[in-house]
């Protein structure tokens, strides 16, 4: 395009088939462009609204994250958009909740401090009535820098199964989080402080494109991201309810979180 070499992506959080539809439709366009067949300022406009539609929070952006670990077929860990890392997995369930319901009351307490511990006194009495009801569901509770993390075993778990999204409905998971889970069928956990969360703050991560060629300034970024996430941990183990949880992701998640050592900041 005027003498320059461009790159074509197509980017979709829910599937492959969606991400090769918007890759053709840029194709077309591109090849109506060059042909003279179509108005640079038209084409610019239909490359806007789809960049658009593929823009979105935390849990709805585009992913090209590079891939740091294959643990399995079904599990592994990936750089995000702003560079933290994440288990991707379709064997362990996560459940990512910011906030618990409060009534009325509870909200006007909140605004004198303590909402978050009123909460999760909240969530565990919640999550004490879901065990009575389903003795078969094994929960573990982790506390994070702004909510709560749970993981959960039973059956029905499937990302987008009915129990799955009643889950979700009941425990007031992050909306943006269960779409994703449903739609990706699969589950995601941060096992790395937030960069904008650290005390030594490494500035912005410097995105790989589609490629898989590294950024530059990467390797520079990562030594800054490694020092600042030094003695800092992600969530802190809670509660346990039901059969104990033992798996290997598992115990790679509390180790990667630091979920199991007190006194640590969570970021």
């Amino acid at each position: 395009m005027d003498g320059k070499r461009c790159r074509l992506h197509g980017s979709s959080g829910c599937s492959m088939e969606e991400a090769r539809e918007r890759m053709a439709r840029r194709e077309e366009m591109f090849r109506l462009l060059s042909g003279e067949q179509m108005e640079a300022e038209d084409f610019r406009a239909e490359m806007a609204s789809l960049a658009e539609q593929e823009k979105g929070d935390d849990y709805s952006v585009e992913i090209f994250e590079p891939i740091i670990a294959s643990l399995s077929g079904n599990n592994i860990i990936t750089r995000n958009r702003y560079g933290a890392e994440v288990l991707n997995s379709t064997e362990i369930c996560f459940v990512d909740i910011d906030h618990f319901p409060a009534g009325l009351w509870e909200k006007l307490l909140a605004l004198l401090g303590g909402g978050k511990r009123r909460d999760e006194q909240r969530l565990l009495a919640e999550l004490q009535r879901l065990h009575r009801e389903d003795p078969a569901l094994s929960m573990r509770l982790y506390r994070s820098a702004g909510g709560w993390r749970l993981i959960l075993k039973g059956e029905g778990l499937a990302p987008d199964s009915p129990r799955m999204q009643e889950l979700f409905t009941r425990l007031n998971a992050d909306p943006a989080y269960a779409n994703l889970c449903k739609k990706q069928q699969c589950w995601r956990a941060r096992l790395t402080p937030k960069p904008g969360r650290l005390s030594l703050r490494p500035g912005r991560y410097p995105r790989r494109s589609a490629s898989d060629e590294p950024a530059a300034g990467e390797a520079e970024w990562l030594a800054r991201y490694a020092a600042g996430c030094e003695g800092l941990g992600v969530c802190r183990l809670v509660e346990r309810f039901g059969e104990e949880l033992r798996h290997p992701l598992i115990e790679l998640h509390d180790e990667r979180t630091h979920a199991l050592k007190d006194g640590l900041r969570l970021a």
